[in-house]
């Protein structure tokens, strides 16, 4: 499962410096991403949101359709069908680097626990 979610996960990767949004965390399988914390005003963040989640769904259906896949080619997981929930939501936070040994950057609000909520 690691394996393959490591594998899923750079797949995502790969399309964050295009779409303009930025990925705040993975918490066990949910990827976790956010548009408009640019600075140049640019009012696309909501489009670049789901253009990536369009991104993530067509990395899955690439993925699925390997039958050489060293993972998923297997004959015992022939059938195994891998599917992904996206939610959106849109609204204000406040955001900031916490901590010193490990930083992270973390954003708070209440649209963020709604956000958090939908997974």
């Amino acid at each position: 499962v690691v394996l393959l979610l490591n594998e899923l996960y750079s797949a995502f990767d790969s399309h964050l410096e295009e779409r303009n949004v930025f990925k705040i965390d993975t918490i066990g399988d949910a990827y976790v991403v956010v548009g408009g914390l640019q600075k140049d005003g640019s009012k696309e963040h909501a489009d670049n949101i789901l253009l990536f989640a369009f991104d993530m769904l067509r990395e899955i259906e690439i993925l699925t359709s390997q039958e050489d896949h060293p993972i998923l080619g297997k004959p015992e997981l022939k059938n195994l069908r891998i599917g992904m929930r996206i939610g959106v939501h849109s609204g204000s936070g406040i955001g900031g680097v916490i901590g010193k040994a490990k930083p992270r950057f973390f954003i708070w609000g209440m649209d963020t626990l709604i956000a958090e909520s939908m997974e």
